[in-house]
């Protein structure tokens, strides 16, 4: 299992509305966009996605992230 964390250093909160994840190996969920509303408030460091590991024991995605002020 991975777990994709987002860290808000700013003095304000943010929301986590998508995660794009790409060039996708051994995964168990779908590369793509996942929406999300999560969130992050300022100065927290919060999990927002977890992606399920395939069987191999190597992972690999990229990904892109888009929040709001």
């Amino acid at each position: 299992m991975e777990v994709i964390y987002v860290d808000n250093r700013s003095d304000e909160p943010i929301v986590v509305r998508t995660i794009k994840l790409v060039d996708c190996q051994n995964l168990r969920t779908r590369c793509g966009v996942h929406k999300l509303k999560a969130r992050v408030g300022p100065k927290e460091r919060k999990a927002v996605l977890r992606v399920p590991a395939g069987a191999r024991p190597v992972v690999h995605f990229r990904l892109w992230i888009h929040v709001d002020p």
